[in-house]
């Protein structure tokens, strides 16, 4: 596989993933997910916390002679839609994304693979944005519709996988797969090491 290739399934594998995650922790609140996005979600907002704390124990003379403004601190469900839709300070999470990966895509930008980044990319943005106008709008369960035809779209960036501990029958009753067991041992890096070895 090209570097570009692994450059640009890890950018968009990613982006999907973040996607998957904030909406999750809309509409499957009691979810690993919901759990995790708003765990970062208290971080982003506890210093500005801290500080509309201490701005609420000045007196107005003390706010008015140093010209101290409480911090504007977004609901949960609003945190979300920008991380649907924002990247840091940028209105448009595509722009960003590609200004955060601009060193390594650079010297790629004229290889054939490139177009297809930049424009998987911006349909998954897009559709993003999307998601966001519906979760803004109660409209969860489109939410979850566009979500699922989204991972659906991209599901090559993640293969399931067969169970190869499942019996099914034999000749002498019931067997499990050793050479799916053997493959699927061979995919994880450490057993890889092991297995060389012998």
């Amino acid at each position: 596989m090209s570097e570009l290739k692994l450059l640009s399934n890890n950018i968009l594998k990613n982006e999907l993933l973040h996607i998957k995650e904030s909406v999750f922790a809309i509409i499957e609140p009691q979810s690993q997910e919901s759990k995790r996005v708003y765990e970062r979600y208290r971080n982003s907002i506890k210093e500005d916390e801290i500080h509309n704390h201490n701005v609420s124990n000045l007196t107005i003379g003390e706010i008015q002679k140093y010209d101290i403004k409480e911090k504007y601190i977004p609901e949960f469900s609003e945190y979300i839609l920008r991380q649907l839709t924002t990247s840091g300070y940028n209105n448009n999470r595509y722009d960003q994304l590609l200004l955060n990966n601009k060193n390594e895509l650079v010297e790629y930008q004229y290889e054939p693979g490139f177009h297809k980044l930049v424009t998987d990319l911006e349909s998954i943005c897009n559709t993003s944005r999307n998601i966001a106008n519906y979760i803004s709008n109660n409209d969860y369960q489109s939410a979850k519709k566009t979500l699922e035809f989204l991972m659906g779209q991209y599901s090559s960036y993640f293969p399931k996988y067969e169970n190869p501990i499942e019996a099914k029958p034999g000749i002498f009753g019931f067997s499990i797969d050793l050479f799916k067991v053997v493959s699927l041992l061979k995919s994880v890096p450490a057993i890889k090491k092991i297995l060389k070895k012998t």
